[in-house]
């Protein structure tokens, strides 16, 4: 992921990022800036106040608000783009829920993947977070069940959901 950051006299520090993750608003830096944004490229942009005299940065969103030193611009900047970053990844999230092939919610499953596994709440629900864009491949395991496995693709900044149906593995005999 890549971010550009521009401050400027007027005491704004204009965010471009690659997507709208972390910035609220599409914009052209040419066209909504003014010519002397003109050297950002296109994308989805937002501003951070710098605060005067208290040589501080904030986002002014009570919820989300990230304050560092403001002493050496470079130094900072490369450190907010490591907060924006990491306040995204933290909200990357995969929620899955294990079903009968039924549809019946399963609770009490392990789910696994690449990077840990989870268990299934009462809903049959089990949520990972703090994931980095990409790919992963889930497995469902339970005792009476064959296991089931899913490909969810997470996206930053983003939760998304995905089923796993796991058939029972067991037979019923039937006596005449």
């Amino acid at each position: 992921m890549s971010t550009m950051f521009q401050h400027h006299p007027d005491g704004w520090v204009y965010v471009r990022g690659e997507s709208e993750s972390y910035c609220d608003t599409p914009a052209n830096f040419a066209a909504d800036l003014g010519a002397t944004y003109s050297g950002l490229p296109d994308g989805y942009i937002s501003r951070i106040y710098v605060q005067g005299k208290r040589h501080v940065l904030s986002d002014g969103n009570n919820e989300t608000t990230q304050t560092i030193p403001w002493t050496d611009g470079d130094t900072y900047i490369a450190e907010l783009d490591t907060l924006l970053v990491n306040k995204v990844t933290r909200n990357t999230k995969i929620e899955l829920t294990v079903t009968e092939s039924s549809g019946t919610a399963l609770s009490g499953v392990t789910v696994s993947y690449s990077g840990g596994s989870g268990t299934t709440d009462s809903s049959g629900q089990v949520t990972f977070s703090g994931l980095t864009a990409g790919t992963y491949e889930f497995t469902a395991a339970e005792s009476g069940y064959t296991s089931a496995s899913v490909s969810v693709t997470a996206v930053t900044g983003s939760t998304v959901t995905g089923t796993i149906a796991l058939t029972s593995d067991t037979t019923t005999a039937t006596t005449n």
